[in-house]
């Protein structure tokens, strides 16, 4: 059996969306953990009703203990013997878990990786393969740090996390900070990409907000990766320094869209960061051109640089490096 581990917070416009898509599901030996993560809207409510009709649905109501939390309090519960993670604003493609675990199965894999679609609200640009991907434990690395970093698009054995958890002190870049752990425990992970895990991007969400102090998060958990990465496999330390500096590009871009103080000490420390590191950043490329020309406005003046970082962002394509 899987155990679908759902966090539920102030989702009431989506939650039942995503609800709807685990219920579709082809593969029917599943349960689906929703975790109210101390919701004031109608979230609550909306699991209690579905739990109602469904006893493959359990409800749990929890005074906001965060993602990390409402996940932790899952994997405690769970009864199957794999688990998966979806969000509560995201859905998945009706085989989701039929793929995931007949792969998991097949290949007698640790972990199982799925294909991450993305939602701008106007449709998903996504196809389906039949390729499949063997990975050791470098190579799952390798993967995370040239791909994405989320916990939601990859089926995973229990026995993983018997004695793991997520860090409920992190507030961002949990999912990272945790992937990384697990794929230390793994010795197999296959990737497929005949099933998507459908991310939903919406201005309301938690990684859409004003940049505040908890972002610090995010650039603390890459610097621990990079040192990591580096330390362990060394022959990975050039792409895990490209990503801890993408993140500190994407902190950057979250302080310049929504109106963060350029004068901060966080603001500093960034820019400073980043113009030490130009050269690495110029002449890799992993970073598009939008970014490369965003980091030489910078180079000139810290405004200039919202320019292409606007332009990427409206005009022509999110910001993904």
């Amino acid at each position: 059996m899987i155990s679908i581990i759902m966090p539920v917070y102030n989702v009431e416009k989506y939650v039942d969306r995503a609800i709807r898509s685990v219920l579709a599901q082809t593969y029917q030996d599943y349960e689906l953990l929703l975790i109210d993560n101390g919701s004031t809207d109608r979230s609550g409510e909306i699991c209690d009703r579905w739990q109602g009709k469904t006893r493959k649905i359990i409800v749990t109501h929890l005074e906001k203990p965060g993602v990390s939390g409402a996940r932790n309090w899952g994997l405690q519960h769970a009864s199957g013997d794999y688990v998966c993670f979806v969000d509560s604003d995201d859905c998945v493609t009706e085989n989701y878990l039929k793929a995931l675990h007949d792969a998991i199965e097949e290949y007698q894999a640790d972990v199982v990786k799925c294909d991450l679609a993305h939602d701008y609200g106007k449709g998903v640009p996504w196809r389906p393969s039949a390729e499949t991907e063997l990975l050791d434990r470098a190579g799952a690395i390798a993967h995370v740090l040239r791909t994405d970093t989320s916990m939601c698009d990859r089926l995973y054995r229990k026995s993983l996390f018997a004695g793991l958890r997520f860090p409920e002190q992190i507030r961002h870049a949990e999912d990272v900070y945790t992937l990384l752990n697990v794929l230390r425990l793994s010795s197999r992970i296959v990737v497929i990409h005949n099933c998507a895990y459908i991310y939903m991007h919406r201005k309301d969400s938690i990684t859409t907000c004003t940049y505040n102090r908890n972002d610090r998060d995010v650039l603390r958990v890459w610097r621990r990766n990079y040192r990591y990465i580096s330390e362990t496999y060394p022959e990975l330390e050039a792409l895990a320094r490209t990503r801890m500096l993408w993140s500190y590009c994407v902190m950057l871009d979250k302080m310049y869209l929504t109106g963060y103080d350029l004068h901060s000490e966080d603001a500093r420390i960034i820019i400073s960061v980043l113009r030490k590191n130009r050269k690495v950043i110029m002449r890799n490329n992993l970073y598009t051109k939008y970014r490369k020309l965003s980091i030489a406005a910078l180079l000139v003046n810290k405004y200039f640089y919202y320019i292409f970082v606007y332009v990427q962002k409206y005009l022509f394509c999110p910001l993904n490096g």
